[in-house]
């Protein structure tokens, strides 16, 4: 089963890869653009062919992949008759679609993989009924007990757990008024939330765990909740790279590699991923590894589109930033000539992926020689 999860986990980065440059083929084609090659990896080619102007093909390492698009090399030569073809013969909101449109096809794929868990396994939404109560919590010394349902908290009636959970949070060693029902019973008991550390705030804590319900959602009403879970994804993702590349992280990194634990470790490279995926699979837990692909495909979408180079979105802020210029040197009656020069980003597009390739080696390493504790293992 393990298997299972480890080829789901290698076809879709294939599938990813494909349907990334699938996103900058179509758009350039709708723009008129010549797009000369259209290829899958990476070295010596071992399969290609031509059809129309555009050469297709297979290269011999699979991790990654190009489309070619004429007039978009620094310094290729394009004749003078094909220049309205190229890409840097079109209107700047039309390159900028071209760059977008890769990280676009990642966002679409993780909402079909997200629409597609919440049809296929639904979602546990919280209701107002308790659990749990945890032994020494605010909650067991107020009287709450497991199978209470919470109807009225703070004085006001509510039948969703989102706005009890809310006044917790807000209330932080203050006393608040419950309304359950028990047995048929409706009782009124008086708690006290703890103060708890949260992201940087002090929130109320109450040690109380609702109870769920399994929602399965319909094919129209998967729409709405999975444009939901894509934004709180890619919340998440900004949190995630900040956490990595930022000091902190880099600092937990150079932790694990000098013999640290590595359990608390949050960043995995493409082995470690791989196995959780066929770890995922093998606990039968195929919900999970869905939503670990959705994220996936996000977190590949915001690192594609950072404003460096050689990454696309290093190529939209150089887009972004002359066309800004240019603007400005109209306004004043001066020609609109501005252009970033390459030997100006050489060197940071150097530094960039020297900067990747140590960081993938480093997580290789740690996958290898330090895996990262199975959180499917059961127990």
């Amino acid at each position: 089963m393990a298997l299972i999860g480890v080829l789901a986990f290698a076809l879709v980065i294939m599938f990813m890869i494909a349907f990334h440059e699938a996103g900058h083929f179509a758009t350039a084609k709708l723009f008129g653009m010549r797009v000369d090659r259209y290829f899958l990896g990476f070295g010596p080619t071992i399969w290609s062919r031509q059809k129309g102007e555009t050469e297709y093909g297979i290269k011999a390492f699979p991790i990654g992949g190009f489309v070619k698009i004429a007039g978009m090399g620094t310094f290729e030569k394009v004749p003078p008759e094909e220049e309205a073809r190229t890409f840097q013969g079109k209107p700047a909101w039309q390159r900028a679609i071209v760059l977008v449109a890769g990280s676009a096809t990642h966002y679409v794929l993780a909402f079909i993989l997200l629409a597609a868990i919440l049809m296929a396994f639904g979602e546990e939404l919280p209701t107002t009924r308790i659990g749990s109560v945890g032994d020494g919590t605010p909650a067991a010394a107020a009287g709450l007990q497991a199978g209470d349902r919470v109807v009225g908290v703070g004085g006001k009636a509510t039948t969703e757990w989102s706005v009890v959970r809310s006044y917790i949070k807000a209330h932080p060693g203050r006393s608040v008024e419950f309304l359950v029902q028990r047995s048929g019973k409706t009782v009124t008991l008086v708690a006290t939330p703890d103060s708890l550390r949260e992201d940087g705030k002090t929130v109320g804590y109450l040690g109380v765990v609702a109870s769920t319900v399994n929602h399965r959602y319909g094919l129209v009403s998967s729409v709405p909740r999975s444009a939901d879970v894509v934004g709180v994804l890619t919340v998440d993702s900004l949190r995630g790279i900040r956490d990595v590349f930022g000091p902190s992280g880099i600092g937990r990194l150079w932790h694990h590699l000098s013999g640290g634990d590595t359990g608390d470790r949050e960043a995995a490279g493409i082995v470690g991923a791989g196995r959780l995926a066929g770890e995922a699979a093998a606990a039968g837990e195929f919900a999970a590894l869905l939503a670990m692909l959705a994220s996936l495909s996000i977190f590949v979408a915001i690192i594609n589109l950072a404003p460096l180079p050689p990454l696309d979105g290093g190529h939209l802020a150089v887009l972004l930033t002359q066309s800004a210029v240019n603007g400005v040197r109209r306004l004043a009656g001066k020609p609109a000539d501005f252009e970033v020069r390459v030997e100006w980003l050489t060197p940071v597009a150097a530094l960039v992926v020297a900067l990747l390739v140590t960081l993938s080696v480093a997580l290789l390493y740690l996958d290898l020689a330090k895996p990262i504790t199975n959180p499917f293992a059961p127990g």
